[in-house]
């Protein structure tokens, strides 16, 4: 599956992505896609270049219900290059994981405010 996260008022069928060596970003990023990708090309092979494509634009929420994700996952890391805020809040699966780990959150504010819901969401069931 090549799936990009979004969120709910996403109305686009395809994220533009770039892929550099190890490092990857979507249109939905709030980081610069272009230094980015600058940034990733020191981990280009011999003879690779940056690529550009389309992923389909899916919720975190359709992408785990369709890989048939466990009811409770341990350990959930979430990297999508400072989209989380809006990624978390297509979240409404009823997986739950014990820890999230979310990397370069750059709009802490509202990633904090969707986990204390997610948190009070979770305690009430």
């Amino acid at each position: 599956m090549c799936a990009a996260a979004v969120d709910f008022g996403y109305k686009n069928r395809f994220v533009e992505m770039s892929y550099s060596g190890l490092m990857s970003i979507g249109e939905t990023s709030n980081l610069n896609m272009e230094e980015h990708s600058s940034d990733g090309e020191q981990f280009l092979r011999p003879g690779e270049e940056v690529v550009k494509f389309g992923a389909v634009a899916r919720t975190l929420t359709s992408i785990l219900d369709e890989v048939g994700a466990p009811a409770h996952i341990e350990f959930m890391s979430l990297d999508v290059e400072g989209a989380e805020a809006s990624v978390l809040t297509a979240w409404i699966s009823n997986v739950i994981p014990s820890v999230v780990c979310l990397l370069r959150v750059r709009t802490l504010l509202k990633s904090k405010l969707f986990l204390k819901a997610m948190i009070i969401k979770l305690w009430s069931r």
